[in-house]
């Protein structure tokens, strides 16, 4: 954008041909496609390598602000809005800095502290986590939804969970047998909603054993994605140039 030498201002917009990440991610688990969601995931990385060398940290990495197309059997990605990044040379002089972010998929330092590289890398796993998921397992608000949806429950664990959405009084009913089976894939299929989602990075801590919330996941992946997700940033991977290496190691 600026200004003409006649003094008209004008405005340059770019329409590019990729679409949204989030309308590639099918409602049921595909393994045949967690390749293409590992190289689609790399070709983030690979890009937050770059952005991050500039120190700017995107911060709200998300399925909608990924745009995503193939082209000669390759994921070519775009990394778009902006509005929430944090970019070193001018936030860290004190610049005010409260962004919006979307819930589910920010850090949880961001509430307390200014974002870092880990913070993109979050995010990303998060993304990455959905992809294998799918949308109906992590971030969906329709929980009643999700339960009726659920293959893995028992119908005694179904009905009770269905109970729990409705009536408030359940929830401790149901946290105290979850908390008894915590093994069971329901229990990590609605651990994650937290039940208020009021915290979703506590959720997300209590959601780990991704070989079993996704039958077939490699235990490598789970442990990657798992590094990526850690809710303390110190002990999370550190950097996109390692987790894209970690990734391409898968």
């Amino acid at each position: 954008h600026g200004r003409l030498p006649d003094g008209r201002v004008y405005l340059s917009m770019s329409c590019f041909d990729e679409w949204p990440l989030a309308k590639s991610i099918g409602v049921e688990r595909m393994p045949s496609r967690y390749v293409g969601h590992l190289r689609t995931t790399i070709e983030v990385a690979n890009a937050l390598v770059e952005l991050h060398g500039l120190k700017i940290w995107h911060v709200d990495l998300n399925p909608m602000n990924i745009l995503f197309r193939w082209e000669r059997n390759k994921p070519v990605i775009r990394l778009v809005d902006f509005e929430s990044s944090y970019e070193v040379a001018r936030h860290s002089t004190g610049l005010f800095y409260n962004p919006p972010t979307t819930s589910g998929y920010t850090a949880p330092e961001l509430s307390r502290q200014a974002p870092d590289a880990r913070s993109d890398l979050f995010s990303l796993a998060a993304v990455l986590y959905t992809m294998i998921a799918g949308p109906e397992w992590t971030w969906a608000a329709d929980v009643g939804r999700c339960i009726e949806a659920d293959p893995d429950l028992t119908p005694e664990l179904r009905a009770l969970l269905l109970t729990a959405v409705d009536e408030e009084m359940a929830r401790p009913i149901l946290r105290e047998i979850l908390a008894r089976q915590p093994n069971h894939p329901g229990a990590h299929h609605y651990r994650i909603h937290n039940w208020d989602y009021h915290e979703p990075e506590q959720a997300l801590e209590s959601c780990r054993k991704y070989t079993e919330l996704v039958p077939g996941i490699l235990r490598e992946l789970s442990d990657v994605v798992d590094a990526a997700l850690t809710k303390e940033k110190e002990q999370r991977i550190s950097t996109a140039r390692e987790l894209a290496d970690r990734l391409e190691a898968v």
